[in-house]
């Protein structure tokens, strides 16, 4: 693992999981559940805050069982509450679970994950940026900007470029791009971060560095996570576009998690 100290990401996890159900808190008193989560077509926000908890519960099971395979979803119970009241405690109590499990486990703790780094620490960073990332699509469709600590984000954004060649679908999506041979450049305007993701025939590759893209997108780093999400319209009007712009639209596209 690389990017913060284990604690560091327990602590952080448990923060983000607070100003989540905060957030959750508004979309119960404006009974908003039903609102689309416009950042996740076809989602509301109800099924938002049902996913970041259902994952929770599934990360904090495999941690638990020290699991050397990807557990069965449906055999993990989750629970979510038919009263959306319930939303915001049923939220912290899940983070709750979770980091407490990380905790006992420790670090180095063998468990299955889906990317090389095998360890209890994989989960605990995962899960920080998980819920990150849901909490800015709460809150994007509440009408509000999210707000991110640029540190985080940076370490944001390195997670995800390390994940995208091992995710499920992305994995298979990348390949598809018909960009061989052409790259993308991130520059953050914010904190010391700069990417250069290259296309390649098996998928993609990625240093941290300065470097020139077939296309480059250039803003504050909590709203080039988002765009490396694939969070399309998510602070767009902050970002400077350069070069390819199809590449980048395929890119969000193909990346959308």
């Amino acid at each position: 693992m690389t990017g913060w100290d284990f604690e560091r990401y327990c602590r952080q996890l448990e923060a983000e999981a607070t100003r989540l159900a905060a957030d959750t808190r508004e979309v119960v008193a404006g009974q908003k559940a039903g609102l689309p989560a416009t950042t996740c077509p076809g989602w509301t926000l109800a099924d938002v805050i049902g996913h970041t908890g259902g994952v929770h519960r599934w990360a904090e099971h495999m941690v638990r069982t020290r699991a050397t395979g990807p557990a069965d979803r449906e055999a993990v119970e989750v629970n979510f509450p038919d009263d959306p009241a319930r939303y915001p405690g049923w939220l912290t109590d899940g983070a709750a679970a979770l980091t407490a499990e990380l905790r006992a486990a420790g670090p180095q703790a063998p468990v299955w994950t889906f990317a090389p780094d095998r360890r209890a620490s994989w989960w605990a960073r995962r899960m920080v940026h998980e819920t990150a990332v849901h909490r800015a699509d709460v809150a994007l469709a509440l009408g509000r900007a999210p707000r991110f600590d640029p540190e985080q984000s940076a370490d944001g954004i390195d997670e995800l470029l390390a994940l995208l060649p091992y995710g499920r679908r992305t994995r298979e999506t990348i390949r598809a791009l018909p960009a061989e041979g052409q790259s993308i450049h991130l520059h953050a305007t914010d904190c010391d971060g700069e990417w250069t993701i290259r296309l390649t025939q098996d998928g993609m590759t990625w240093e941290r560095g300065h470097g020139k893209g077939t296309a480059a997108v250039r803003g504050p780093v909590g709203t080039l996570l988002l765009f490396a999400y694939g969070r399309a319209g998510a602070g767009e009007q902050a970002l400077e576009v350069f070069g390819d712009r199809d590449l980048l639209a395929d890119w969000a596209v193909k990346t959308a998690l």
